[in-house]
């Protein structure tokens, strides 16, 4: 008989930590360890050498992203996962960076988180549905979320058109001829499939590009 999968939880929601073990414990999966922040968890993985960790992206304490990275120097059979609420471009690209194997989202129905550690621990990568239509893969060139692929100017233009400056009043400010704002504003749209002025003010308060 196959031994059960163990994984170590670290988030600090303790009654989410909880129920997750009680979900995962009836999935067939051995929970070893939870920590509710990324301290400690190189300690954790040494003692356990889990088949997985699984982590919210925002958690008091160490970053969760740098613990990710070291976790898999660490011990690099273990699977890293993220476990989050949510799916914000900066958050998808660090844990790219942390080489991360999976990405889901707490937003999800069980069955599918269950199917997606299933299928990395199985070698694969997984990223939930929400979090995979931010990625981009380009043949040759390692993926990377929607925001990092606009240029520096398209990411000032969308900062000023966030906060409800018109493309004839930006063009002014930056010096530009309103048709080439306009293109900007075309071009950064088109990347992040957001063509709704409401909706690209929540993503720029979302990411952080400008304050609430």
């Amino acid at each position: 008989m196959m031994p059960h999968p163990s994984i170590i939880l670290v988030d600090d929601h303790l009654a989410v930590s909880e129920a997750v073990a009680v979900r995962l414990a009836s999935a067939g999966f051995r929970v070893v360890e939870r920590l509710e922040s990324a301290r400690g968890l190189i300690g954790a993985v040494q003692k356990h050498r889990p088949d997985a960790v699984l982590l919210d992206v925002s958690m008091p304490g160490p970053d969760p992203f740098e613990a990710a990275a070291r976790v898999k120097n660490a011990s690099p059979l273990t699977k890293v996962m993220f476990f989050s609420a949510f799916t914000n471009d900066r958050y998808i690209d660090r844990a790219i960076e942390s080489g991360a194997d999976g990405y889901l989202t707490k937003g999800e129905p069980f069955d599918s988180v269950v199917k997606g550690i299933e299928q990395v621990l199985a070698g694969k990568a997984y990223w939930s549905p929400p979090a995979a239509d931010r990625v981009l893969k380009v043949q040759g060139q390692p993926p990377v979320s929607r925001l990092a692929t606009l240029t520096p100017r398209e990411k000032e233009v969308l900062r000023y058109l966030a906060q409800g400056i018109n493309c004839e009043e930006l063009a002014k400010l930056l010096g530009l001829s309103r048709k080439t704002v306009e293109k900007h504003q075309y071009h950064l749209r088109d990347k992040l499939r957001i063509y709704n002025a409401g909706e690209l003010t929540l993503f720029a308060l979302r990411e952080g590009l400008i304050a609430p």
